[in-house]
């Protein structure tokens, strides 16, 4: 007999928190499931990790092959899913026990809903909490804001077999943000949602992304936001291939240069609240590097420019790194005078306050 949900997951190397992302789902309170994982040529313990819960758990599948990209990999596993239902789930998360028992009961209660999300908790490498992340959680809301960001945390979801297929599945072109794409075209089909309870402990790695692939996330996020608008218009789709999506591409199908410096400055807003989680701050420094600057920020304002040096003194601060954090000031200030200005300011009345709250009668 078929079991109602398959959970699918690709590893690639992730040895690491593999036992924990494992047991999250062996552990679930809602028990009728499959578990398949794709090795996606790991060089690493992963497979053996996944081979000895196998033995132990009749549910786990583990599909091994060469090394081909988490696209690929996870429409392995989902073509093989036996389930009517497929939840995903990535190797370095932790899933709440009660995850898949709350999501199948809303999807029993709405059977229209062709994707369902939930909110998550971030957590750092060593399981310290981050910061909770509550995502639109209506249709209509999802809808208004789906254009603007992605409105799903990936490892998080839920969805039919059957519209997966129809819609085809990820897409290789669209690299770091094939998960993006597929909500787009699954939204065209079906209502959407997302629970506002957390459903998942979403891991943050300081190696997670780098300043080179968030560039082409970037890039793939607006293709797919192209595509998405010839759709909706009835038009053919721009992407037709299996390379990634270029800058030149979205030139090409006339993404004007102010929405691309609108969604780089956008992901910068994004990594300046990161800048000031004390936890993340070695995450954000590398975002922040040289390499970024050159790719991500080539039309930003002096202003932004300087702000970024600003929240990455800070970030260089809290870590001890006061020579880094010296330089940091100094291109701060090289570019916005005013900046370090209104810096030396909010510190001194940040001085003030505390002297007057030990020293009342000081002041």
């Amino acid at each position: 007999m078929s079991p109602l949900l398959s959970v699918v997951m690709s590893v690639y190397n992730g040895a690491r928190f593999l036992h924990s992302a494992i047991e999250s789902i062996l552990t679930q309170s809602f028990s009728d499931f499959e578990f398949i994982i794709v090795d996606d040529g790991s060089t690493d313990y992963s497979r053996e990790i996944v081979s000895r819960y196998a033995k132990i758990d009749e549910r786990i599948r583990l599909i091994g092959q060469e090394n081909c990209g988490q696209a690929a990999a996870l429409n392995r596993g989902c073509a093989l899913a036996r389930g009517e239902y497929i939840a995903r789930m990535d190797a370095d998360d932790v899933a709440l026990s009660t995850r898949f028992g709350r999501q199948m009961a809303f999807l029993r209660e709405h059977p229209g809903i062709g994707l369902f999300g939930g909110a998550i908790q971030e957590i750092d490498a060593q399981d310290n909490p981050i910061r909770t992340m509550i995502f639109p959680t209506t249709d209509e809301e999802i809808r208004r804001c789906e254009m603007q960001f992605n409105c799903f945390c990936h490892p998080t979801v839920v969805f039919p077999k059957q519209i997966f297929e129809e819609t085809g599945g990820y897409r290789r072109a669209f690299v770091h943000a094939d998960d993006y794409d597929l909500w787009l075209r699954l939204a065209e089909q079906r209502r959407v949602a997302n629970l506002p309870e957390i459903v998942l402990n979403y891991r943050m790695q300081g190696d997670q992304i780098t300043a080179r692939s968030l560039r082409q996330q970037l890039i793939s996020l607006l293709g797919a936001k192209v595509a998405a608008r010839a759709r909706r218009a009835g038009r053919t789709e721009p992407y037709q291939q299996e390379t990634p999506v270029t800058m030149e591409d979205l030139r090409a199908f006339r993404v004007s240069p102010a929405e691309i410096g609108e969604t780089f400055r956008q992901a910068f807003g994004s990594i300046v609240t990161r800048m000031a989680e004390e936890s993340v701050t070695a995450v954000a420094s590398d975002w922040l590097n040289d390499h970024f600057l050159r790719n991500c920020l080539r039309d930003a304002s002096l202003e932004t420019l300087a702000l970024m040096h600003k929240y990455r003194a800070k970030g260089e601060y809290r870590n001890g790194n006061l020579l880094q954090c010296g330089l940091s000031l100094l291109k701060m200030t090289a570019l916005g005078s005013d900046m370090f200005r209104r810096l030396l300011s909010e510190q001194i009345a940040r001085y003030a306050r505390t002297l007057s709250t030990h020293h009342p009668k000081v002041l």
